[in-house]
């Protein structure tokens, strides 16, 4: 588990749990916190996410089955750490886990490319083995990116094996959610992704009406609002 509070940590982050499941394993230290009283409290550190002013106060945090995700203010910049088996931290690699070292992290933990230096990062959604954002590119639009695990489909794109951990950037295309639909807010969980859209004028990017929620991914307990077998990746994406 994380914790961000502007007023009582001053924008830091702070994390505590077993670091094998990565959200913990973010200051080079390979230990657990939390099951014991001397890992708490002012002995449990701040995550090192860097030394410029901007990576040193957070504006909100995002958390993961096993990763976290950091927004600063006031660039919308986002850093992203802890499991990596699927490259849902979208730093192009399949790095298994980020944080366990020193040199992981602070100013040697990346940026994440949303798709040009101007990209924004709008709203988050982090699952167990992936990662989704609204995102919003100049001259293209905004649209839904998707990075991890995409069994079932829960990431929204057709192929079983994409996206590759070279897909990030503006290699990562937007998700089809169909026309002129844009995503609002997106919600990751074990095996499905959810996303509530609205409808913009063909010619623009103003969003006109919430139009509803389409959700992907594994259907098998009827989790994703459909008639058990539905499975959107093969039938009604887009």
């Amino acid at each position: 588990s994380c914790f961000l509070d502007d007023e009582l940590t001053a924008g830091r982050v702070m994390c505590w749990g077993e670091f094998e499941q990565g959200v913990k394993c973010s200051s080079g230290i390979q230990r657990a916190a939390g099951f014991q009283s001397n890992t708490m409290g002012t002995a449990l550190p701040f995550v090192d996410l860097g030394s410029t002013p901007e990576t040193r106060r957070a504006v909100r945090l995002f958390q993961g089955g096993g990763h976290a995700c950091a927004q600063f203010a006031p660039s919308g910049r986002v850093k992203c750490w802890g499991q990596n088996g699927g490259g849902q931290l979208m730093v192009g690699s399949f790095q298994g886990l980020v944080g366990c070292a020193a040199s992981d992290m602070g100013d040697h933990l990346p940026f994440v490319d949303f798709g040009g230096a101007n990209a924004e990062m709008i709203e988050m959604g982090l699952g167990h083995d992936t990662t989704c954002a609204v995102v919003r590119r100049p001259g293209v639009g905004q649209g839904l990116v998707c990075h991890g695990s995409n069994m079932g489909g829960r990431l929204g794109y057709a192929s079983p094996g994409f996206p590759a951990p070279s897909h990030v950037g503006s290699m990562l295309p937007f998700v089809d959610l169909g026309t002129n639909l844009v995503p609002l807010l997106v919600a990751s969980t074990y095996g499905a992704t959810c996303v509530v859209v609205g409808t913009r004028a063909s010619s623009t990017d103003a969003i006109t009406t919430t139009k509803g929620i389409k959700c992907m991914g594994d259907n098998r307990a009827k989790q994703l609002g459909l008639p058990a077998g539905m499975f959107p990746h093969e039938s009604t994406i887009g």
